[in-house]
């Protein structure tokens, strides 16, 4: 069930970012198609079908990091074009354009947490990085960003990092799995938002969750950019 209306193919619209076509993610549920365009945001349900073990998570088939059966399970294409159609090193550069963060963070133990922050700047070369990390960790209030591993670093830090890391360099696409886990009510508020800033900066979002609370609906929703309310 989706609460949120999906976005629609209008020709007065730009081209979408990513798009669905009777997507699934195991044969037997329901299927999806979409057309999410920029400055468009859509709701996916997470659930314990959508969990179950060997079902592709809704963020690796956005990502094209799970190739669905298109007879049985549908297809995502990333502007304009099948997943499965694009090769390797342009797929990879496709996802240079998204900001991600997974269920828990994604955050590498190995790497400080400053060097989490710059990795898909510096694998995807991004001229912006260093002002566009400033940007959002100073919005985020993770500036500066600790030169330390996670596990000496507050929950709450991380989270924001992991946000800071998403929402820097302009993606075309933020994709947000559980994102809001956790979080205390100031730093939510701070999520919701960057979601509406990036909106009206003309990234397409998608928020994968188990249930789309009103907060998110709202923040989420068409003209819910700051100054339009």
């Amino acid at each position: 069930m989706n609460p949120m209306p999906s976005p629609n193919a209008n020709p007065d619209t730009p081209a979408a970012v990513i798009s669905a076509r009777a997507l699934r993610p195991a044969p037997g549920l329901p299927a999806r198609d979409f057309d999410l365009r920029p400055g468009t945001a859509l709701y996916l349900e997470e659930s314990a079908d959508t969990r179950a073990p060997g079902t592709p998570r809704w963020l690796d088939l956005l990502l094209g990091l799970a190739i669905p059966d298109p007879d049985e399970c549908g297809e995502v294409l990333w502007r304009g074009r099948p997943w499965a159609e694009i090769p390797p090193d342009d797929a990879s550069a496709a996802r240079g354009e998204c900001g991600v963060v997974p269920a828990g963070g994604g955050l590498l133990t190995n790497l400080d947490m400053d060097e989490n922050a710059w990795l898909p700047a510096l694998w995807h070369r991004r001229e912006d990085a260093k002002e566009e990390l400033a940007r959002w960790s100073a919005f985020f209030g993770c500036s500066p960003m600790p030169q330390a591993r996670a596990h000496a670093v507050a929950p709450g830090v991380r989270r924001r990092i992991a946000w800071t890391r998403a929402f820097a360099g302009h993606p075309a696409l933020i994709v947000l799995e559980d994102a809001a886990e956790g979080a205390s009510p100031a730093d939510r508020t701070l999520l919701l938002d960057a979601c509406r800033r990036n909106l009206a900066e003309g990234a397409a979002l998608a928020w994968i969750a188990p249930s789309l609370d009103p907060d998110v609906a709202a923040a989420l929703a068409p003209d819910s950019a700051p100054g339009k309310n």
